[in-house]
C-alpha cells in the first residue's frame, strides 16, 4: 500500500515542535497513531536532526518488553542515548504498556532539551490519574481513521468514486483494511 501522508496531523506536530508540552497522540487501535508519529520522526531527520537527538521506542515490540516493569532503567536507557546539549526528541509508542508510564513521561518532560511524544489508546492515556498528573502539560491530538479523501489516495483507480464511497462506508477507514481482501475486512474491523 502506498503510504498516505497525513498532512494535517503532521502540520500540527510541526507547529508544536519544541513547545513545552507533551504531545499525546490518541485514537482507536489501528487508526494510524504510530504511523503519524513515525512520519514526524522522519520529518525531523529530514530537517537535520541527528540520531543522537532521537529515541523512538515501541512498547509493543518484544525487544522493549524488558523495560515494561523497569521504570528507572528505562528512564536512564533513554537519557543515555541522547545528546542533551541539543534539542532532543523522545517518541514512546504504546506507552501505556509501561508500568507507571505517567511518571516516566513526566520525568522526561521536566528534563531540559527533551521534547516528548507519546501514543496510546484513549482509555489509558486520558485516564483520570494521568489527567491529574499531567494537567496543563500535554496537548492531545486525536488521530482518526482515514478520511474519504485519504482513502482515495490508496486506490489505484478512482474513476468510480461513487462505488469507492460505498466501499469506504461499508468497510470504514482503518488503514489496515486497505491491504486486506474484501472478504476478510469484516473479521478485521470487528
Amino acid at each position: 500500500m502506498k503510504q498516505v501522508v497525513r498532512q494535517d496531523y503532521l502540520d500540527t506536530l510541526i507547529g508544536l515542535r519544541d513547545k513545552n508540552l507533551i504531545k499525546m497522540l490518541t485514537g482507536v487501535r489501528r487508526c494510524g497513531k504510530s504511523t503519524v508519529m513515525q512520519m514526524f520522526c522522519d520529518y525531523l531527520k529530514m530537517q537535520g536532526v541527528k540520531n543522537k537527538q532521537i529515541v523512538f521506542l515501541n512498547f509493543e515490540d518484544f525487544e522493549n518488553h524488558k523495560w515494561l516493569n523497569d521504570l528507572e532503567g528505562l528512564y536512564y536507557h533513554i537519557i543515555n542515548q541522547l545528546d542533551l546539549s541539543k534539542p532532543s526528541y523522545v517518541f514512546l509508542d504504546e506507552v501505556q504498556n509501561v508500568k507507571e508510564f505517567e511518571r516516566l513521561v513526566d520525568g522526561l518532560y521536566v528534563k531540559p532539551n527533551i521534547d516528548v511524544y507519546v501514543t496510546g489508546s484513549n482509555a489509558y492515556l486520558l485516564s483520570s490519574e494521568l489527567g491529574t498528573l499531567l494537567t496543563g502539560r500535554y496537548y492531545a491530538i486525536h488521530i482518526l481513521p482515514f478520511s474519504f479523501k485519504e482513502y482515495l489516495l490508496t486506490q489505484k483507480d478512482i474513476s468510480r468514486t461513487d462505488l469507492l464511497f460505498l466501499k469506504y462506508m461499508q468497510n470504514g477507514g482503518l488503514p489496515g483494511t486497505i491491504e486486506l481482501p474484501e472478504d476478510n475486512i469484516k473479521n478485521y474491523v470487528m
